[in-house]
Order: C-alpha cells, then structure tokens, then sequence
C-alpha cells in the first residue's frame, strides 16, 4: 500500500507536525489531560519547548487549544 498522499508532497517537518497534531488532538479532547504528561508522551523533556512547538505548529497554546476543543 502506498504511503498516505500527505507524505508525498511533505518534508521530515511537515510530516512530524501532522502526526504530532493528530496525536495531540484527541489526547487533550480528555479533560483530566496535563499538558505536562502529554508533553512527555511525545518524548519533550522541557513543557516550555512542548509549548513553543505546538504554538508554531497550531497557533495557539496547548492549554488554549484544550479550552477551545473542550467547549465545543
């Protein structure tokens, strides 16, 4: 089977930002969720790098964005 089509027309970067957005999405849907233990999942030792990372790749803060996902 071939690679998802994303793939084909992705760089390593955009690649790793889709996965982790897809990841994080229905890990912060779950209220009891720390941003802290979702960071260590995906393998970031330091929140502060975690937050700068998905504010880049989002545009919002990981607490923000659970708010958001939250009250909807």
């Amino acid at each position: 089977m071939p690679p998802p089509i994303f793939i084909w027309h992705s760089n390593y970067r955009q690649i790793i930002k889709k996965c982790c957005i897809e990841y994080c999405g229905p890990q912060l849907k779950n209220p009891r969720m720390s941003i802290s233990k979702l960071a260590g999942n995906l393998g970031y030792n330091d929140i502060t790098a975690f937050n700068h990372g998905f504010k880049r790749w989002t545009g919002q803060s990981p607490s923000a964005f659970q708010k958001k996902i939250l009250s909807e």
